[in-house]
């Protein structure tokens, strides 16, 4: 009830009363998903260290939650974090973490498409291959199609990079 109160309050704007709640529906400590919302929470605030901490507790806590190792790598590469480039490699591990946890689901196998394809251009084989089974798997995915035609286009003139 607690996470869902969180939620309603960030939705309302009302961010002080959110975090609370979701710290409070994190102390209760009855699954992952707690720390992943509220993890993710706080990275929408740009608090990236809290963040972070907040991911690597819970990701010792909950190891089996994909939808942490998802957001924490989410978290690590976001436009506003100061070490987003830095951090792709890592965000690639939690990707592919998500993706060995829920490898149905469409969403892992788009985020890790896009952390391998900014790493190195010798990753773009890799990532397009991810993207094709991201399409298998939700052919409507919002994104996967419009980056799969960007990312041959870059195979194929790898000079427009």
């Amino acid at each position: 009830a607690h996470l869902y109160l969180g939620l309603t309050f960030k939705l309302e704007g009302q961010f002080e009363p959110a975090e609370s709640e979701m710290r409070r529906a994190l102390a209760l400590g009855s699954e992952g998903v707690h720390g992943a919302v509220l993890g993710d929470f706080l990275a929408d605030c740009d608090r990236f260290d809290e963040a972070e901490s907040v991911f690597r507790r819970t990701l010792e806590d909950y190891p089996e939650c994909a939808m942490a190792w998802r957001d924490y790598g989410r978290t690590l590469i976001r436009d506003r974090h100061p070490l987003g480039e830095e951090n792709l490699p890592l965000a690639a591990e939690a990707f592919e973490r998500a993706l060995e946890l829920q490898p149905e689901y469409a969403e892992n196998h788009y985020r890790l498409a896009n952390a391998l394809a900014c790493i190195s251009h010798s990753f773009l084989p890799r990532a397009r291959a991810h993207l094709e089974l991201c399409l298998e798997l939700r052919p409507d995915h919002p994104k996967a199609r419009a980056t799969l035609k960007e990312l041959t286009s870059l195979m194929q003139d790898p000079s427009d990079a």
